[in-house]
């Protein structure tokens, strides 16, 4: 979206948006020409892009862009996610946020260390979902970044070996697995709605019996499902590390969500 729509953008905006950019009005305009800076918004789109998965059952003439605000401080994740301008659009919507919601972000370049609010904006065009971002600052000004587009081809892969390769961290993850799974419950949410899928969660483990910076791995596009299969990791009493891998701290399980059928 070019600047030449700020004034139409602005029309549209809510009260909440108004009220929104109050709050960031004596935050630092970004310098969007600065490289660095530039960069980071485009992995900011990527990010959420990527979060977004299959758009494919989405089409573009019944959809209309949403506008997303969220803080972010440099380190953690994305928090008081809200919806500013709707699509008008219930699952557009809600897939968005949960995109936001689970974008693994960049870290902020030093330039960024006084900006908290970020926007996005995505819509459903005829050649797929796109992705702009907004940038917020003195004077409460508006610019909008061109959208990320379709998601790029990805690399030629680099070969690695599987992550249990090892057959005594093979074996451990299993007596990990189990204990998780005991801790595992389907969302009622989910199980009305039809959710399924396979959440993998990722975590350190020093041996004491209790998961600790538990983050998200391969993900649903069920919010509910992701937060249960984490809360499925900090919750379970985990077994005693056997000592060979007394150096290990970084594990993963997956949890797979499936209705009867």
């Amino acid at each position: 979206m070019q600047r030449a729509t700020i004034t139409a953008l602005l029309g549209m905006m809510s009260l909440v948006f108004c009220t929104w950019l109050a709050g960031c009005a004596s935050e630092p305009f970004p310098n969007i020409d600065d490289p660095v800076v530039a960069e980071f918004y485009h992995q900011v789109r990527l990010a959420v892009t990527q979060g977004m998965g299959d758009t494919s059952g989405l089409k573009a003439a019944s959809t209309k862009p949403v506008t997303i605000g969220f803080i972010y401080d440099d380190g953690g994740a994305p928090a008081s996610i809200h919806i500013m301008d709707s699509s008008h659009d219930g699952a557009f919507d809600a897939k968005s946020l949960e995109a936001v919601e689970h974008a693994r972000l960049p870290p902020k370049p030093a330039s960024l260390e006084e900006v908290h609010h970020y926007v996005v904006q995505l819509a459903i065009t005829n050649t797929g979902l796109e992705v702009s971002t907004v940038t917020l600052g003195k004077g409460n000004k508006v610019s909008f970044v061109t959208g990320s587009g379709p998601l790029p081809a990805p690399a030629a892969p680099v070969l690695v070996p599987p992550k249990d390769a090892n057959p005594a961290v093979a074996a451990f993850e299993a007596l990990l697995q189990k204990a998780v799974d005991k801790k595992a419950r389907y969302p009622k949410e989910s199980i009305m709605s039809g959710d399924q899928g396979m959440v993998e969660v990722e975590f350190d483990y020093l041996g004491d019996g209790k998961a600790t910076n538990i983050t998200l791995g391969a993900i649903t596009a069920s919010g509910a499902l992701n937060r249960a299969a984490m809360k499925s990791v900090s919750e379970a009493d985990l077994p005693p590390k056997p000592p060979e891998l007394a150096s290990m701290t970084h594990f993963h399980v997956m949890l797979t969500y499936t209705l009867g059928g």
